[in-house]
């Protein structure tokens, strides 16, 4: 016995609708997948920018130090109460390294631990 023309046409909707499902779902993984790579992204992004953040308030810190810092007799000393120094002039001119000078032993002129040098 032949199918009508409507049993015909309810298979064919319900083929379109099983194929318009599977279509989705292809979409949607792709769309899950873009939003874990763009997770991974922002994640990385959100590493930088408190990266960068720390690194700008260490800048500040030593703008900041900069300023309070005195120059005298080859070696760096902060005035006030806190530790005075002195430090090394050429590791802070170089790096902005504070470098506080080492005594000698022998009761001479202290040295720097990190480039020796003696004021």
């Amino acid at each position: 016995m032949a199918r009508g023309f409507d049993e015909i046409l309810r298979d064919v909707i319900a083929g379109l609708r099983t194929l318009e499902t599977l279509r989705n779902r292809e979409f949607l993984h792709e769309l899950l997948l873009d939003l874990v790579e763009l997770e991974q992204a922002w994640r990385h992004l959100d590493e930088r920018a408190a990266a960068l953040a720390r690194r700008v308030a260490e800048l500040e810190e030593k703008t900041a130090l900069a300023g309070r810092l005195v120059e005298d007799d080859g070696a760096l000393w902060r005035p006030g109460n806190e530790e005075p120094g002195p430090y090394c002039l050429p590791c802070w001119r170089k790096d902005r390294k504070l470098i506080l000078l080492s005594p000698a032993p022998t009761g001479g002129q202290p040295s720097c631990s990190r480039c020796r040098h003696r004021p």
